[in-house]
């Protein structure tokens, strides 16, 4: 107790007198000029140390920020939430336990573990005989980035020991820290092993976060300590770029993906990056595809699939165009009749501005649609709405009837791709072949591809 009023008690202690008297106001004290008791001291006390707590988490937390450890902590958490959820609950019980403080220490008050915990986790409490709440833990299912906020934390009291993994992943697993990672998650995935992989891969992850950010002076353990004490260093994500592999061989392209966004370095291998891209662009993610072609490009100019990526955007992009500007929508142009999908064609030409004549729908002597353009130039078009490839009978079809029309060019155009007997008689009878891709450039009114003019 003092003999001071709470305001001079403030500006003694250089406490802002504002925000110690909205904290006050919670147990029932309004006014400044109030004398000082024991008990509004200890408020006063409670007050600046969690106002310290919360200081110190957010210069915690921003230099966290700037280092690797998220990266991984992140990484970990692909890996944990792609295991089975009865095992990955397990695993993260096990883990949390494995890292409960030792309440017994002679070096820790109540209040020192209550900082360092509630500095990295705000959300789990400490009751007063210090216990935690690991069925709070696993029910919230609080994120590895803060579990492993907190296992640094207790390193910093410590010595350091590696996480521990529990006898029941040792049973069914049989792995060990002690391995080249890269190899060992590598002959795991080979055999088929993927929740093997995972779950190896997450405890090693878990041990490997000492690497970027350990405490360099156990001995101490004030309040500043943890973040002046933090030692910075990188990571080399290569050491681990056979994740990338791992994840696209279960088929996980979005974690993939997300892996790739954590840190390009694990990406490596320009086979992963170019398998990552291809699966990028089955999945119609055109602008994560652009980027991964443009980082492809800087890596490795002349590769062969470069062409197939660039041709692959296009047409996702002509889709997506015919979709926003029409009521078209290109998965339906696969389930029209060959009526339905002639008559597509001729409302398109048209709206070009071409002039179009439609032939009779038997007897047409190999000619769907008869096209003649500004210019007076006559083209024979034959329409193939198919599941499979075209065959060159509509390749002999246009032929014939460039004669008997009078034609100047001959087209033949489908929503599906050719047989290289098509291909190789059209090329030598200067026939133009339209395939998807082309469809979907025409539909969109893009006439780059074509020699024909409007």
């Amino acid at each position: 107790m003092t003999d001071q009023t709470i305001k001079q008690y403030a500006k003694t202690s250089k406490i802002p007198l504002k925000s110690l008297i909205d904290y006050l106001k919670k147990f029932g004290i309004n006014n400044s000029e109030e004398s000082v008791t024991s008990s509004i001291e200890e408020l006063i006390i409670k007050y600046e140390f969690e106002t310290e707590i919360s200081n110190l988490n957010i210069q915690f937390r921003n230099r966290l920020k700037k280092t690797d450890f998220n990266k991984i902590a992140s990484i970990c958490d692909l890996c944990l939430n792609l295991i089975s959820p009865s095992k990955s609950e397990k695993i993260k019980l096990d883990l949390f336990i494995s890292l409960k403080i030792d309440t017994s220490s002679d070096n820790l008050s109540l209040i020192d573990e209550a900082l360092y915990n509630r500095v990295v986790i705000k959300d789990i409490i400490i009751s007063e005989d210090k216990i935690f709440d690991f069925e709070y833990f696993v029910i919230n299912q609080v994120g590895i980035k803060n579990l492993k906020c907190l296992y640094e934390t207790m390193t910093y009291h410590y010595e350091y020991q590696s996480i521990n993994i529990p006898s029941w992943v040792k049973y069914d697993h049989g792995v060990s820290l002690d391995k080249d990672f890269n190899k060992y998650v590598s002959s795991l995935k080979n055999k088929k092993q993927y929740t093997d992989a995972l779950i190896y891969s997450f405890y090693f992850l878990c041990n490997e976060t000492t690497s970027i950010l350990t405490p360099t002076d156990t001995a101490v353990y004030r309040s500043n300590a943890i973040v002046n004490s933090i030692n910075i260093k990188g990571y080399d994500f290569r050491k681990i770029s056979v994740l990338a592999d791992l994840f696209l061989d279960i088929g996980e392209i979005d974690s993939a993906l997300a892996l790739y966004e954590i840190d390009e370095k694990i990406y490596n291998n320009i086979n992963s990056l170019v398998l990552l891209a291809l699966c990028s662009l089955q999945l119609n993610k055109v602008e994560q595809t652009k980027l991964l072609l443009k980082k492809l490009l800087d890596r490795e100019p002349y590769h062969p699939s470069i062409n197939e990526l660039r041709i692959g955007i296009e047409r996702l992009e002509n889709r997506k165009l015919l979709q926003s500007n029409s009521f078209i929508d290109t998965s339906d142009i696969d389930k029209l009749t060959g009526i339905e999908f002639e008559n597509l064609l001729l409302d398109k030409f048209i709206s070009l501005g071409f002039m179009v004549k439609s032939t009779p729908k038997s007897g047409d002597y190999g000619a769907d649609l008869v096209v003649e353009n500004t210019l007076g130039t006559v083209i024979i078009i034959q329409c193939k709405r198919f599941n499979s490839k075209v065959n060159l009978k509509a390749v002999q079809e246009v032929i014939g009837a460039l004669g008997h029309y009078s034609g100047d060019i001959g087209i033949v155009i489908t929503n599906s791709s050719f047989y290289s007997s098509a291909i190789n008689l059209a090329e030598s009878h200067d026939i133009e072949l339209w395939d998807g891709d082309c469809l979907l450039k025409f539909l969109v009114g893009d006439l780059s591809f074509t020699q024909i003019e409007k």
